[in-house]
């Protein structure tokens, strides 16, 4: 496969992955915050939940604000990059007011573990492809 060079491209390489939106959009932002920092771009991964009183929120906050030590972090209702001001999924730009916590990578990967978490329609055999498709390493997230 010829590299990926752009955003845009990068992007529609993620969008093409079957059901990369039925449970893969954390490792989607996963992918796209690495491959950014690789071509020494910031970016930022954030989850997004449908409400604040809902389980994903209140397990993750827990965890986010110190409160809860014991807890594995849990996935969301959607997870996105925020890059230059605006929020990215696969799909493109994003318009979202819905409750949010900004993550760390380290953050999200033991959420990406938690597999009860997500959507299971993604088929998680996808990684490896992607990984090597972009020369990123997701070794972290083999599950």
């Amino acid at each position: 496969m010829e590299e990926i060079k752009s955003f845009l491209r990068l992007r529609r390489y993620l969008a093409s992955i079957p059901d990369i939106d039925k449970g893969g959009c954390g490792i989607a932002a996963l992918v796209m915050h690495r491959w950014l920092k690789k071509h020494g771009k910031a970016s930022e991964i954030v989850y997004f939940y449908d409400d604040t009183t809902g389980t994903s929120f209140t397990i993750n906050d827990a965890i986010v604000t110190g409160r809860e030590e014991d807890y594995d972090p849990v996935g969301c209702a959607h997870a996105l990059i925020k890059y230059k001001g605006k929020f990215y999924d696969p799909n493109g730009v994003q318009h979202d007011s819905r409750s949010s916590h900004i993550l760390s990578e380290d953050f999200v990967v033991r959420s990406i573990w938690n597999e009860d978490a997500w959507s299971t329609i993604f088929n998680r055999t996808h990684i490896k492809e992607i990984e090597i498709d972009l020369n990123i390493d997701l070794s972290d997230i083999y599950i």
